[in-house]
């Protein structure tokens, strides 16, 4: 039997069952969405009341720990008794079903679930119970009226837009990332960033069906009256990108300055601006190329995060990048001695952290989500680190 609870007010827990009789609690379904800019909504506890305890059976120790994902999980997953099947900044949908561990009880069980640490989030649950019973009875349902049975559109919705894209493309699902943008395309038609993405969504599928297939409707929102000048600048990258086989885009965001370069030229400098994903063409030559950039830290915590993409590949900032501290001979035409080149250090951070998750929409797939963001090795955050 389902149960349907939704709660979007602080203060109290939200409570997934309240059954009378003889039976097993099966597991859960649950959708939670913080509002207020913070990660508490992850982290409230789950609490089991049996045969009419007033003291609880079980107190977890956080939302992700109950749906086995500890650490704001690792990524998306579909697993028999236990998934995670959206994933945003603060944004989750998770299931757990307690089969090979079902909580039996005798005379009732509650169930409930803290909304947040200490019931101080503010945002929105919603949860499906199932559970077996020696008979029928009330199921102790709350279903509220229609127009607050779902989340309503909040700031933080756009912020962590591009974190829940980064997800998806994650997990190679990137038709369903080009549904996603389409869905914010049109949740934020009345705003700036729709036509942004609407632009993403043609992103995808231009990778999926070339360019011809979407160069028309590039023009269109190009033309779009009122388009933001960011708007129709990427509309323009993608099209002059389609137009030849040996053209690219390489760019960058974050806290450090950056300069990057193709085959020790220089394509654009950017960084400061963590927020921004900043994009510049590249012609490339034929055969192999080398992706170069000069890093310099503004202080303690700088970290940078870099993507290349053209018609044919992505190349984004990870672990099998080298780095040298040190300038090399004739750099960045030239490598120096081998001996300067050392591996990037591996024990590096994906987006979104609890720091780092309000994104710029922009319409470039592919670029931030398989980046791994930090520094080369310790004591490179320092100032002037380069």
């Amino acid at each position: 039997n389902p149960l349907l609870a939704v709660a979007d007010q602080p203060g109290q827990p939200l409570r997934f069952l309240r059954a009378s009789g003889r039976g097993a609690f099966l597991g859960c379904y649950l959708i939670a969405h913080g509002m207020d800019g913070g990660w508490n909504m992850l982290e409230g506890d789950e609490r089991f009341f049996r045969d009419g305890s007033t003291r609880p059976v079980h107190h977890g120790t956080g939302l992700e720990d109950y749906f086995n994902g500890g650490w704001y999980y690792s990524g998306l997953v579909e697993r028999p008794f236990h998934g995670l099947l959206e994933k945003a900044a603060m944004q989750t949908a998770q299931y757990r079903f307690q089969v090979p561990d079902p909580v039996t009880f005798e005379t009732g069980l509650q169930m409930q679930m803290e909304f947040g640490d200490a019931n101080r989030a503010a945002g929105y649950m919603s949860a499906v119970s199932y559970w077996l019973q020696d008979r029928p009875g009330p199921a102790g349902s709350e279903i509220p009226p229609v127009d607050r049975r779902f989340p309503l559109r909040h700031p933080v919705t756009a912020a962590a837009s591009m974190s829940a894209l980064f997800e998806l493309e994650r997990a190679g699902l990137d038709r369903e990332a080009e549904a996603r943008s389409a869905y914010y395309a049109a949740l934020f038609g009345d705003q700036p960033i729709g036509p942004l993405f609407a632009l993403r969504a043609l992103a995808y599928r231009e990778i999926r069906e070339g360019v011809d297939a979407v160069r028309d409707a590039y023009r269109a929102i190009l033309e779009q009256p009122g388009v933001l000048p960011e708007v129709a600048a990427q509309a323009r990258l993608l099209m002059w990108r389609g137009e030849a086989p040996r053209r690219a885009l390489f760019g960058g965001c974050g806290t450090a300055v950056f300069r990057l370069f193709v085959d020790g030229r220089p394509v654009g400098e950017g960084g400061g601006a963590p927020a921004v994903f900043q994009a510049f063409p590249v012609e490339l030559e034929p055969g192999p190329c080398r992706l170069s950039a000069e890093v310099v830290s503004r202080g303690d915590g700088s970290w940078y995060a870099l993507g290349f993409f053209s018609g044919f590949t992505n190349v984004v900032s990870d672990g099998s990048w080298d780095y040298s501290l040190a300038r090399p001979d004739g750099w960045p035409s030239g490598d120096g001695a081998p001996s300067l080149w050392k591996p990037v250090n591996a024990a590096l951070w994906c987006f979104p952290s609890m720091q780092w998750w309000a994104f710029q929409p922009n319409a470039f797939p592919g670029v931030q989500s398989g980046q791994q963001v930090g520094g080369p090795t310790a004591g490179w955050e320092r100032p002037a680190g380069r």
